[in-house]
């Protein structure tokens, strides 16, 4: 992610709206106490803690992240009467995280997170979720909200495969194992799976974006994309007069005057901690998230995704969303960053931006998922 503080603070806009749906929830549930302890775990810069701080101005409020740069910004800007900022790595041990926390064990009212905990690995997960147990008081709750998937993710995902920067993500090719082992998992997504019907009309509308005769770009023959894009294609034939353009499951557009080389039979996984093309079941990525739960001891209370849409106002503001939520620039030295984002925003425009009919307004359509869960009263 970019770890970019200014530039997050003025682009969550997403985040906050979805924040809102829990914020509710745990208002809901403390209609008529004051809890005393509510912490907001990956809370980056603040300014959705100051939005539950502001719902719950007697309580005292914890923000964690590990990101120094994002607390030193949230104790600039947000920081005040029973709103607190610290430095913590919240998959550590659960020792370390309270010290670096003041926060003891069994003190926690409520634990809330927006946005975060889908870029933690499933190992560390467990980690996350036994720290949370620790934390929590008996009775009390967890409220998270997680992003699931977008059609949008497969388009971004293109520029790990356009030169001059696909060398820098070689370390993501899958072994023939694991190559293999996806293949199987794309078959019993094939036979098993039902996609709601907002979900195939989100993907369905994918294909016919690329219909376009001019950029001899290859159409999907399934109305499910990400199926498609579990295995490469040969290069499109083209007329010399045009540059060899490769289907999108090489790359979206070309950033240089070379014609593109076949692509040699490799799949990379994801450079994100979560599912870009295989996107499992919604059934699927609710088990595993009340698996989580269960694993720690927590009782899932309710676990959803949610298909919805957010509109960005204009073309700053989703380029903003990009560059500040770009998880490619680990992968890359820090300077030739600038260069990658201007590429980078280019590609979107080219395959997405400039093929939106709402412009300047952009829409994107997405799911996220809600977990509230609860520590017993007893310990199992």
């Amino acid at each position: 992610m970019n770890n970019t503080p200014e530039l997050y603070d003025k682009s969550n806009k997403l985040q906050k709206k979805d924040s809102e749906y829990i914020i509710r929830k745990l208002q809901i549930d403390y209609e008529n106490r004051i809890p005393e302890l509510i912490v907001d775990l990956g809370c980056g810069t603040g300014n959705i803690t100051e939005r539950l701080w502001c719902s719950f101005p007697d309580t005292r409020i914890v923000g964690v992240d590990c990101s120094k740069k994002m607390i030193d910004y949230a104790l600039d800007h947000y920081s005040t009467h029973n709103l607190e900022f610290f430095v913590a790595d919240i998959c550590s041990d659960w020792k370390i995280l309270s010290e670096n926390t003041e926060v003891e064990k069994g003190s926690v009212d409520a634990v809330f997170s927006t946005y975060c905990l889908h870029w933690i690995s499933d190992p560390d997960m467990e980690k996350v979720m036994k720290n949370i147990y620790e934390m929590m008081k008996p009775g009390g709750r967890c409220y998270f909200a997680v992003f699931s998937w977008s059609w949008l993710l497969p388009f971004q995902e293109q520029i790990i495969y356009q030169k001059p920067w696909d060398s820098y993500f070689q370390q993501l090719d899958l072994t023939t194992g694991q190559k293999d082992e996806l293949k199987i998992k794309s078959q019993i997504v094939d036979k098993g799976t039902k996609l709601s019907s907002a979900s195939s009309s989100h993907r369905s509308s994918v294909s016919e974006m690329f219909e376009s005769k001019e950029e001899k770009l290859v159409s999907l023959e399934s109305s499910r994309p990400y199926e498609s894009l579990m295995t490469l294609s040969t290069i499109t034939e083209s007329p010399a007069s045009l540059v060899k353009v490769p289907t999108r499951k090489t790359s979206m557009t070309t950033l240089s005057d070379e014609k593109v080389e076949v692509p040699k039979l490799v799949r990379r996984k994801s450079s994100a901690p979560f599912p870009v093309y295989d996107v499992p079941p919604e059934k699927v990525r609710i088990e595993k998230w009340n698996k989580f739960c269960e694993k720690a001891g927590l009782k899932p209370i309710e676990t959803e995704i949610h298909d919805t849409t957010f509109t960005y106002q204009d073309i700053e503001g989703f380029k903003g969303e990009l560059q500040s939520l770009c998880h490619y620039l680990p992968y890359l030295p820090k300077d030739l960053h600038p260069i990658f984002l201007a590429d980078y925003y280019a590609h979107m425009d080219r395959c997405f931006i400039s093929r939106q009919d709402t412009l300047p307004k952009i829409k994107v359509q997405y799911q996220f998922l809600t977990v509230i869960a609860e520590k017993p009263l007893t310990s199992p």
